[in-house]
Protein backbone atom coordinates (compact mmCIF):
# COMPACT_ATOMS: atom_id res chain seq x y z
CA UNK A 1 0.00 0.00 0.00
CA UNK A 2 1.26 3.43 -0.87
CA UNK A 3 2.71 5.53 1.95
CA UNK A 4 0.37 8.27 3.18
CA UNK A 5 1.56 11.59 1.84
CA UNK A 6 2.92 14.09 4.42
CA UNK A 7 0.45 16.71 3.17
CA UNK A 8 -2.39 14.33 3.99
CA UNK A 9 -1.17 14.02 7.60
CA UNK A 10 -0.68 17.78 7.83
CA UNK A 11 -4.22 18.51 6.70
CA UNK A 12 -5.71 16.00 9.11
CA UNK A 13 -3.63 17.50 11.94
CA UNK A 14 -5.08 20.88 11.00
CA UNK A 15 -8.60 19.50 11.24
CA UNK A 16 -7.90 17.89 14.60
CA UNK A 17 -6.42 21.02 16.13
CA UNK A 18 -9.15 23.42 14.94
CA UNK A 19 -12.89 23.44 15.08
CA UNK A 20 -14.41 22.30 11.83
CA UNK A 21 -15.47 25.40 9.93
CA UNK A 22 -18.95 25.39 8.43
CA UNK A 23 -18.48 27.00 5.05
CA UNK A 24 -20.09 27.22 1.66
CA UNK A 25 -17.91 25.95 -1.16
CA UNK A 26 -18.43 27.08 -4.75
CA UNK A 27 -17.14 25.31 -7.84
CA UNK A 28 -17.91 24.52 -11.48
CA UNK A 29 -17.79 21.11 -13.19
CA UNK A 30 -18.17 19.45 -16.59
CA UNK A 31 -18.54 15.93 -17.93
CA UNK A 32 -17.57 14.02 -21.06
CA UNK A 33 -15.48 16.33 -23.28
CA UNK A 34 -14.79 13.29 -25.50
CA UNK A 35 -12.27 14.84 -27.93
CA UNK A 36 -11.79 13.52 -31.44
CA UNK A 37 -8.48 13.38 -33.28
CA UNK A 38 -9.48 16.22 -35.61
CA UNK A 39 -11.25 19.47 -34.86
CA UNK A 40 -14.82 18.31 -35.30
CA UNK A 41 -17.75 20.48 -34.17
CA UNK A 42 -17.94 18.20 -31.14
CA UNK A 43 -14.29 18.80 -30.23
CA UNK A 44 -14.66 22.55 -30.80
CA UNK A 45 -17.64 22.67 -28.42
CA UNK A 46 -15.72 20.69 -25.79
CA UNK A 47 -12.70 23.00 -26.10
CA UNK A 48 -14.77 26.16 -25.76
CA UNK A 49 -16.78 24.77 -22.85
CA UNK A 50 -13.70 23.77 -20.84
CA UNK A 51 -11.84 27.02 -21.50
CA UNK A 52 -14.88 29.25 -20.90
CA UNK A 53 -15.68 27.42 -17.67
CA UNK A 54 -12.09 28.02 -16.54
CA UNK A 55 -12.56 31.73 -17.28
CA UNK A 56 -15.62 31.78 -15.02
CA UNK A 57 -13.75 30.01 -12.23
CA UNK A 58 -10.74 32.30 -12.59
CA UNK A 59 -12.94 35.40 -12.32
CA UNK A 60 -14.84 34.05 -9.30
CA UNK A 61 -13.18 35.47 -6.19
CA UNK A 62 -14.53 32.88 -3.74
CA UNK A 63 -14.63 29.76 -5.94
CA UNK A 64 -12.42 26.73 -5.49
CA UNK A 65 -9.94 26.93 -8.37
CA UNK A 66 -10.75 23.48 -9.73
CA UNK A 67 -12.57 21.97 -12.70
CA UNK A 68 -13.67 18.39 -11.98
CA UNK A 69 -14.26 16.28 -15.09
CA UNK A 70 -16.28 13.08 -15.05
CA UNK A 71 -14.71 11.17 -18.08
CA UNK A 72 -14.75 10.50 -21.13
CA UNK A 73 -11.77 12.66 -21.98
CA UNK A 74 -11.53 11.32 -25.53
CA UNK A 75 -13.78 9.66 -28.07
CA UNK A 76 -10.98 7.17 -28.58
CA UNK A 77 -7.23 7.27 -28.04
CA UNK A 78 -6.69 9.40 -31.14
CA UNK A 79 -8.17 12.41 -29.31
CA UNK A 80 -5.41 12.46 -26.68
CA UNK A 81 -3.35 15.28 -28.22
CA UNK A 82 -6.39 17.53 -28.58
CA UNK A 83 -7.42 16.89 -24.98
CA UNK A 84 -3.87 17.62 -23.81
CA UNK A 85 -3.90 20.96 -25.63
CA UNK A 86 -7.25 21.90 -24.10
CA UNK A 87 -6.20 20.85 -20.62
CA UNK A 88 -3.12 23.07 -20.80
CA UNK A 89 -5.16 26.01 -22.11
CA UNK A 90 -7.70 25.54 -19.33
CA UNK A 91 -5.04 25.51 -16.62
CA UNK A 92 -3.48 28.71 -17.98
CA UNK A 93 -6.38 30.44 -16.18
CA UNK A 94 -5.12 29.19 -12.82
CA UNK A 95 -7.72 26.43 -12.61
CA UNK A 96 -6.74 22.85 -11.80
CA UNK A 97 -8.34 20.23 -14.03
CA UNK A 98 -9.25 17.25 -11.80
CA UNK A 99 -9.92 14.72 -14.51
CA UNK A 100 -10.72 11.02 -14.58
CA UNK A 101 -11.17 8.17 -17.02
CA UNK A 102 -14.19 7.15 -19.02
CA UNK A 103 -14.76 3.91 -20.89
CA UNK A 104 -13.53 5.40 -24.18
CA UNK A 105 -10.14 6.45 -22.80
CA UNK A 106 -8.36 3.38 -24.08
CA UNK A 107 -4.66 4.24 -24.35
CA UNK A 108 -1.81 5.87 -22.52
CA UNK A 109 -2.01 9.66 -22.32
CA UNK A 110 0.92 12.04 -21.86
CA UNK A 111 1.53 12.18 -18.11
CA UNK A 112 1.75 15.98 -18.10
CA UNK A 113 -1.72 16.33 -19.63
CA UNK A 114 -3.73 14.38 -17.03
CA UNK A 115 -4.09 14.79 -13.27
CA UNK A 116 -4.18 11.04 -12.58
CA UNK A 117 -0.94 10.06 -14.31
CA UNK A 118 1.47 11.04 -11.55
CA UNK A 119 1.29 12.52 -8.08
CA UNK A 120 3.80 15.20 -9.03
CA UNK A 121 1.55 16.49 -11.81
CA UNK A 122 -1.56 16.13 -9.67
CA UNK A 123 -0.08 18.38 -6.98
CA UNK A 124 0.87 21.18 -9.34
CA UNK A 125 -1.04 24.30 -8.32
CA UNK A 126 -2.37 22.94 -5.04
CA UNK A 127 -2.85 25.33 -2.13
CA UNK A 128 -5.65 25.05 0.39
CA UNK A 129 -5.66 28.71 1.41
CA UNK A 130 -4.69 30.18 -1.97
CA UNK A 131 -6.66 28.01 -4.40
CA UNK A 132 -9.12 26.15 -2.18
CA UNK A 133 -7.78 22.64 -2.80
CA UNK A 134 -4.96 20.31 -1.79
CA UNK A 135 -4.21 16.65 -2.45
CA UNK A 136 -4.64 14.48 0.64
CA UNK A 137 -4.33 10.96 -0.74
CA UNK A 138 -3.42 9.05 -3.90
CA UNK A 139 -3.48 5.35 -4.70
CA UNK A 140 -2.29 3.61 -7.86
CA UNK A 141 -4.58 0.90 -9.11
CA UNK A 142 -5.18 -1.21 -12.17
CA UNK A 143 -8.22 -0.15 -14.14
CA UNK A 144 -11.03 -2.53 -15.08
CA UNK A 145 -14.15 -2.18 -17.18
CA UNK A 146 -17.64 -2.19 -15.72
CA UNK A 147 -17.65 -5.97 -15.82
CA UNK A 148 -14.47 -6.09 -13.71
CA UNK A 149 -12.56 -7.43 -16.70
CA UNK A 150 -9.04 -5.97 -16.99
CA UNK A 151 -8.99 -6.17 -20.78
CA UNK A 152 -12.53 -6.64 -21.99
CA UNK A 153 -14.04 -5.49 -25.26
CA UNK A 154 -15.49 -2.04 -25.88
CA UNK A 155 -16.62 -0.88 -29.31
CA UNK A 156 -14.47 -3.47 -31.01
CA UNK A 157 -11.34 -2.61 -29.02
CA UNK A 158 -9.71 -2.91 -25.64
CA UNK A 159 -11.44 -1.88 -22.45
CA UNK A 160 -10.83 1.58 -21.10
CA UNK A 161 -7.21 2.34 -20.31
CA UNK A 162 -6.20 -1.27 -20.85
CA UNK A 163 -2.91 -0.28 -22.49
CA UNK A 164 -1.96 1.90 -19.51
CA UNK A 165 -3.68 -0.26 -16.85
CA UNK A 166 -2.50 1.88 -13.92
CA UNK A 167 -4.00 5.21 -12.86
CA UNK A 168 -4.20 7.31 -9.71
CA UNK A 169 -7.34 7.31 -7.64
CA UNK A 170 -7.10 10.49 -5.63
CA UNK A 171 -8.73 12.69 -3.00
CA UNK A 172 -8.45 16.46 -2.63
CA UNK A 173 -9.50 18.51 0.37
CA UNK A 174 -11.60 21.58 -0.39
CA UNK A 175 -11.72 24.80 1.63
CA UNK A 176 -12.98 28.30 1.04
CA UNK A 177 -10.12 30.37 -0.40
CA UNK A 178 -8.25 31.94 2.51
CA UNK A 179 -9.01 29.10 4.91
CA UNK A 180 -6.53 26.42 5.92
CA UNK A 181 -9.17 24.09 7.35
CA UNK A 182 -10.84 21.62 4.94
CA UNK A 183 -14.62 21.73 4.66
CA UNK A 184 -15.14 18.80 2.27
CA UNK A 185 -13.38 16.10 0.27
CA UNK A 186 -13.62 15.37 -3.45
CA UNK A 187 -12.73 11.87 -4.65
CA UNK A 188 -12.05 10.86 -8.27
CA UNK A 189 -13.29 7.29 -8.93
CA UNK A 190 -12.86 7.22 -12.73
CA UNK A 191 -15.07 5.19 -15.07
CA UNK A 192 -17.15 2.53 -13.33
CA UNK A 193 -17.97 3.68 -9.80
CA UNK A 194 -19.40 0.23 -8.98
CA UNK A 195 -16.16 -1.57 -9.94
CA UNK A 196 -13.75 -3.34 -7.62
CA UNK A 197 -10.94 -0.70 -7.84
CA UNK A 198 -13.37 2.13 -7.01
CA UNK A 199 -14.85 0.25 -4.05
CA UNK A 200 -11.37 -0.69 -2.85
CA UNK A 201 -10.28 2.95 -2.93
CA UNK A 202 -13.36 4.09 -1.00
CA UNK A 203 -12.57 1.49 1.67
CA UNK A 204 -9.03 2.85 1.83
CA UNK A 205 -10.31 6.40 2.15
CA UNK A 206 -12.79 5.42 4.89
CA UNK A 207 -9.92 4.02 6.93
CA UNK A 208 -7.70 7.07 6.38
CA UNK A 209 -10.50 9.54 7.16
CA UNK A 210 -11.49 8.04 10.50
CA UNK A 211 -9.81 10.90 12.34
CA UNK A 212 -12.38 13.25 10.89
CA UNK A 213 -15.34 11.21 9.67
CA UNK A 214 -17.87 14.04 9.37
CA UNK A 215 -16.56 16.14 6.48
CA UNK A 216 -18.92 15.85 3.49
CA UNK A 217 -17.64 13.91 0.49
CA UNK A 218 -18.13 14.62 -3.22
CA UNK A 219 -17.67 11.60 -5.47
CA UNK A 220 -16.74 12.11 -9.13
CA UNK A 221 -16.78 9.35 -11.75
CA UNK A 222 -17.91 8.70 -15.27
CA UNK A 223 -20.80 6.32 -14.65
CA UNK A 224 -22.67 4.50 -11.91
CA UNK A 225 -22.08 1.02 -13.27
CA UNK A 226 -20.09 -2.12 -12.56
CA UNK A 227 -20.42 -5.47 -10.80
CA UNK A 228 -19.89 -4.20 -7.25
CA UNK A 229 -23.04 -2.13 -6.78
CA UNK A 230 -24.05 -3.80 -3.52
CA UNK A 231 -20.59 -3.35 -2.03
CA UNK A 232 -20.60 0.31 -3.14
CA UNK A 233 -24.02 0.89 -1.57
CA UNK A 234 -23.00 -0.69 1.73
CA UNK A 235 -19.86 1.42 1.85
CA UNK A 236 -21.40 4.81 1.15
CA UNK A 237 -24.07 4.07 3.81
CA UNK A 238 -21.12 4.48 6.20
CA UNK A 239 -19.83 7.73 4.70
CA UNK A 240 -21.10 11.35 4.72
CA UNK A 241 -21.45 11.52 0.93
CA UNK A 242 -23.05 14.83 0.00
CA UNK A 243 -22.94 14.76 -3.81
CA UNK A 244 -22.18 12.37 -6.67
CA UNK A 245 -21.16 13.74 -10.09
CA UNK A 246 -21.21 11.50 -13.15
CA UNK A 247 -20.54 12.21 -16.81
CA UNK A 248 -22.28 9.51 -18.78
CA UNK A 249 -23.82 11.80 -21.35
CA UNK A 250 -27.44 12.60 -21.98
CA UNK A 251 -28.33 12.79 -25.67
CA UNK A 252 -29.09 16.50 -25.84
CA UNK A 253 -30.70 16.18 -29.25
CA UNK A 254 -33.56 14.15 -27.81
CA UNK A 255 -34.32 16.22 -24.72
CA UNK A 256 -36.50 19.27 -24.34
CA UNK A 257 -34.89 22.44 -23.03
CA UNK A 258 -36.77 22.39 -19.75
CA UNK A 259 -39.19 20.19 -17.86
CA UNK A 260 -39.60 17.13 -15.67
CA UNK A 261 -38.04 14.67 -18.10
CA UNK A 262 -34.75 16.57 -18.07
CA UNK A 263 -34.81 16.55 -14.27
CA UNK A 264 -35.57 12.84 -14.09
CA UNK A 265 -32.70 11.88 -16.38
CA UNK A 266 -30.30 14.27 -14.67
CA UNK A 267 -31.08 13.54 -11.01
CA UNK A 268 -32.10 9.91 -10.87
CA UNK A 269 -30.38 7.78 -8.20
CA UNK A 270 -31.63 6.41 -4.87
CA UNK A 271 -28.27 5.88 -3.17
CA UNK A 272 -28.23 6.63 0.57
CA UNK A 273 -25.48 8.12 2.75
CA UNK A 274 -24.57 7.61 6.42
CA UNK A 275 -27.56 9.66 7.61
CA UNK A 276 -29.95 7.55 5.53
CA UNK A 277 -30.61 10.48 3.20
CA UNK A 278 -30.82 10.13 -0.58
CA UNK A 279 -27.62 11.51 -2.09
CA UNK A 280 -27.95 14.25 -4.72
CA UNK A 281 -26.51 12.59 -7.82
CA UNK A 282 -26.10 14.74 -10.90
CA UNK A 283 -25.46 13.60 -14.46
CA UNK A 284 -23.25 16.37 -15.86
CA UNK A 285 -24.07 15.48 -19.46
CA UNK A 286 -21.31 16.44 -21.89
CA UNK A 287 -18.94 19.34 -22.43
CA UNK A 288 -19.12 18.55 -26.14
CA UNK A 289 -22.81 19.52 -25.91
CA UNK A 290 -21.74 22.90 -24.39
CA UNK A 291 -23.00 21.90 -20.93
CA UNK A 292 -21.40 23.19 -17.73
CA UNK A 293 -22.60 23.33 -14.13
CA UNK A 294 -22.16 25.49 -11.04
CA UNK A 295 -22.37 24.07 -7.50
CA UNK A 296 -22.57 25.43 -3.98
CA UNK A 297 -22.08 23.08 -1.04
CA UNK A 298 -23.37 24.62 2.20
CA UNK A 299 -21.78 22.58 4.96
CA UNK A 300 -23.78 24.37 7.67
CA UNK A 301 -27.23 23.90 6.14
CA UNK A 302 -26.09 20.54 4.72
CA UNK A 303 -27.46 21.37 1.31
CA UNK A 304 -26.17 21.54 -2.24
CA UNK A 305 -27.39 24.05 -4.83
CA UNK A 306 -26.69 23.58 -8.51
CA UNK A 307 -27.34 25.13 -11.87
CA UNK A 308 -27.02 23.77 -15.39
CA UNK A 309 -25.92 26.04 -18.25
CA UNK A 310 -25.49 25.84 -21.98
CA UNK A 311 -22.39 27.82 -22.90
CA UNK A 312 -23.79 29.26 -26.13
CA UNK A 313 -26.52 31.08 -24.19
CA UNK A 314 -24.08 32.80 -21.84
CA UNK A 315 -22.87 35.50 -24.22
CA UNK A 316 -19.25 36.65 -24.20
CA UNK A 317 -17.83 35.02 -21.08
CA UNK A 318 -14.65 37.06 -21.38
CA UNK A 319 -16.73 40.14 -20.55
CA UNK A 320 -18.11 38.74 -17.28
CA UNK A 321 -16.46 40.82 -14.54
CA UNK A 322 -14.40 39.49 -11.67
CA UNK A 323 -16.77 39.08 -8.74
CA UNK A 324 -17.91 36.63 -6.09
CA UNK A 325 -19.86 33.48 -6.93
CA UNK A 326 -23.35 34.89 -6.38
CA UNK A 327 -22.51 38.05 -8.31
CA UNK A 328 -21.25 35.94 -11.18
CA UNK A 329 -24.30 33.67 -11.33
CA UNK A 330 -26.55 36.72 -11.03
CA UNK A 331 -24.75 38.30 -13.99
CA UNK A 332 -25.23 35.09 -15.99
CA UNK A 333 -28.92 34.99 -15.06
CA UNK A 334 -29.42 38.55 -16.26
CA UNK A 335 -27.86 37.69 -19.61
CA UNK A 336 -30.35 34.82 -19.93
CA UNK A 337 -33.44 36.73 -18.80
CA UNK A 338 -34.83 37.39 -22.27
CA UNK A 339 -34.13 33.96 -23.74
CA UNK A 340 -37.38 32.64 -25.31
CA UNK A 341 -37.20 29.15 -23.75
CA UNK A 342 -36.41 30.31 -20.22
CA UNK A 343 -38.93 29.92 -17.45
CA UNK A 344 -39.55 33.01 -15.35
CA UNK A 345 -37.95 31.52 -12.25
CA UNK A 346 -34.19 31.48 -12.67
CA UNK A 347 -32.97 30.29 -9.28
CA UNK A 348 -30.76 27.26 -8.66
CA UNK A 349 -32.03 23.82 -7.75
CA UNK A 350 -31.35 22.96 -4.12
CA UNK A 351 -31.24 19.62 -2.29
CA UNK A 352 -30.55 18.73 1.32
CA UNK A 353 -28.09 15.86 1.66
CA UNK A 354 -28.31 15.03 5.38
CA UNK A 355 -31.09 13.64 7.56
CA UNK A 356 -33.69 14.18 4.89
CA UNK A 357 -36.03 11.64 3.35
CA UNK A 358 -37.00 13.26 0.06
CA UNK A 359 -35.18 12.42 -3.15
CA UNK A 360 -33.15 15.24 -4.64
CA UNK A 361 -35.37 14.98 -7.72
CA UNK A 362 -38.42 15.89 -5.61
CA UNK A 363 -36.63 18.79 -3.93
CA UNK A 364 -35.21 20.13 -7.20
CA UNK A 365 -38.63 20.76 -8.76
CA UNK A 366 -38.53 24.19 -7.14
CA UNK A 367 -35.34 25.07 -8.98
CA UNK A 368 -34.32 25.37 -12.58
CA UNK A 369 -32.53 23.23 -15.14
CA UNK A 370 -31.33 25.52 -17.91
CA UNK A 371 -31.49 25.01 -21.68
CA UNK A 372 -29.91 21.81 -22.89
CA UNK A 373 -30.08 21.97 -26.68
CA UNK A 374 -26.71 22.58 -28.27
CA UNK A 375 -25.82 24.52 -31.39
Amino acid sequence: MKRIAPMYLLIFCCVLSHSIVAETLHFFAVGTPQFDQVLTPQSHRAYQTMVDTARLVSNCTNCNKILPIAGNLTFDHRGMARYATTQRKTQEHGVKVLDGLGERDTHLMPVNSIAFGSEQVLRQGEGLADNGWAVVDTFRSKMVDSGNKPCGIFVGGKAHYCDYSIALFYTVALASPGSTVPSAYMIQLHNGMFTEPAVRYLKRFKHLAQRNPNLPIILVGHALDGNEKMAFQRLIRQLPVALILTGSQIDEQKKSDTGLRMLEETISTHLLNASGSPIPSINLSAAFHNILWSFSLDTHAKAVSFRRYNRVYLGNIEQIPTTHYHGMTRHINESLANHPVMRKKRGPSKCNYWEGKHLCLTQAHNGEILPGRYR
